[in-house]
């Protein structure tokens, strides 16, 4: 469920795929949070599962994630333009979003990211390039 980085922090991975996922395609709110450690940085899960259609407990891992001051990222390819999909509801600190699915042309996406988590110690962001992420 994560992978230790070189810099021995933990990066916490949710996939439709993952053995914590039960039989309906939702992950357990609760198991996620059990498995944040003091060493934990991210955690991303998808909005909601595009095999089932089940949506994910977000805004309750957002808030844990919010309170031990780890990143939150959800993926919400397969829920926008289908589902109400709010960073004023779930505290997340990032949302992808790809254009494809409500007309854009394929290849078209965006990371959304909160303004606050870019303050967050230790916490540097950067592009593919290798340039920084200002605001």
């Amino acid at each position: 469920m994560g992978a230790t980085t070189a810099a021995g922090r933990q990066l916490l991975v949710l996939i439709e795929h993952c053995l914590c996922a039960c039989f309906a395609g939702r992950v357990s709110a609760d198991d996620v949070i059990g498995a944040l450690t003091m060493s934990t940085v991210l955690v991303t899960v998808m909005h909601s599962n595009n095999e089932v259609g089940s949506l994910q407990p977000i805004t309750e891992i957002a808030e844990a994630c919010k309170a031990k001051g780890i990143l939150c990222h959800t993926d919400a390819a397969q829920s926008c333009g289908k589902v109400s999909v709010s960073v004023k509801t779930a505290p997340v600190d990032m949302v992808t979003v790809v254009g494809h699915k409500f007309g854009c042309p394929k290849g078209v996406a965006f990371l959304y990211v909160r303004k606050a988590s870019l303050a967050k110690p230790g916490y540097a962001p950067r592009l593919p390039c290798g340039a920084a992420v200002t605001c």
